[in-house]
């Protein structure tokens, strides 16, 4: 595992704990209305940005792998020292904390996932041929045109498209499709 600098906040000291990961291109500001509400409610919030989103930048020469990630995360828990919290993932973000999840039960108290596949589930033909299919194609976008159109298919106001469409447009898009790649298309061969 190749170390980096990860960049989250940890807000509050209630129960549960509460780790919220995002999906491909965006960073942790796609859940600041949900992080504001449970802090609200005195629940313990922590937000990052996976290695090489937002704030959390990819060391020259490196790539975003899935052991990376999955190290980053458990690393953060220990940063934290969060035992057994609900862990909260979106689309790339989902099927991280199923993988996480999997290898470690004992460090997780739930799991809650959005818009991901299910990474131990069956996929049909039809389905491992889409997920294959999704960064090459995704790589035939020009890069101006990539943030917009991921936007207006992640979000559905006009306040969350620009949001979304901001964070987006701050991950170059070679690290964008390695996220993509990340994808379980073939479950048995990805460790997410």
């Amino acid at each position: 595992m190749t170390t980096a600098d990860i960049a989250f906040a940890d807000r509050g000291a209630g129960r549960p704990a509460v780790v919220l990961t995002h999906g491909a291109g965006v960073d942790h500001s796609m859940f600041d209305a949900q992080a504001a509400s449970l802090d609200r409610r005195g629940v313990r919030v922590i937000l990052w940005d996976m290695r090489g989103h937002g704030r959390s930048a990819l060391a020259d020469g490196t790539r975003f792998t899935a052991a990376d990630a999955l190290g980053d995360l458990g690393a953060l828990l220990v940063e934290c020292g969060v035992d057994a919290p609900v862990l909260v993932g979106h689309s790339l973000g989902g099927n991280l904390v199923q993988a996480f999840a999997r290898k470690h039960p004992e460090r997780v108290g739930g799991v809650i996932v959005l818009d991901s596949a299910w990474n131990t589930g069956p996929l049909s033909g039809l389905e491992r041929l889409a997920l294959r299919l999704a960064a090459p194609v995704l790589s035939l976008i020009p890069e101006s045109a990539l943030p917009r159109l991921m936007a207006r298919a992640s979000a559905e106001s006009p306040e969350a498209i620009a949001r979304a469409e901001a964070a987006f447009a701050r991950m170059p898009k070679p690290v964008f499709l390695e996220g993509w790649g990340l994808l379980p298309a073939r479950p048995e061969g990805n460790p997410l």
